[in-house]
């Protein structure tokens, strides 16, 4: 049953990018709570489809971001939604991001959330960072973050450039990439 709905949601996930394919996008429509209940109806079938028994919840529309911020609740251990370090969520985001964005005509990014693991996980980089600038400034030794998604990197880059007498840059390839937060010379 479950390969069969698996197989379903795939096919239909195919068709719409198929159908869509030459459609053209609108990139200005503003964003509409009727939008984002066609987002949060489309990635609870796909949860459903994956036989989780969860519920989806719209956290926000942001209008001039082009943003639906949807949390996914349940009982269910929801660590197998999140994955490894949020990789299948991530993949949850991108399918509801791509399918959305088809499904309305238009450019729309979809955050997909469980348990607010995104706000924790941000909270805990911010900690970090915040840790190894003080000891970059404390000892003089240049430290290499561990590897991180480029948004992550993004959000590095922006806190050490709050301060003048850091760097930081990026260094090895995807998807083992780290930023390097070292004194400015």
């Amino acid at each position: 049953m479950f390969w069969n709905k698996k197989a379903e949601v795939a096919e239909e996930q195919q068709n719409i990018l198929k159908d869509r394919k030459d459609e053209a996008m609108v990139e200005n429509a503003p964003l509409t709570q009727d939008d984002a209940e066609e987002a949060k109806a489309y990635l609870q079938e796909i949860l459903n489809a994956m036989e989780y028994i969860t519920s989806v919840v719209i956290r926000g529309v942001n209008k001039e971001e082009n943003q639906i911020n949807l949390e996914i609740t349940g009982d269910e251990d929801l660590g197998k939604i999140i994955g490894k370090n949020g990789a299948t969520l991530d993949a949850l985001q991108y399918l509801s991001t791509i399918i959305t964005s088809r499904k309305l005509k238009k450019r729309v990014r979809v955050i997909v959330d469980a348990n607010m693991y995104r706000k924790r996980k941000e909270e805990k980089l911010v900690q970090e960072v915040t840790n190894s600038i003080q000891s970059v400034q404390a000892t003089g030794k240049e430290i290499s973050m561990e590897a991180m998604n480029p948004a992550e990197r993004r959000q590095v880059h922006q806190m050490v450039a709050e301060h003048p007498d850091l760097v930081s840059l990026s260094a090895g390839e995807a998807p083992f990439r780290r930023v390097v937060i070292s004194l400015k010379k």
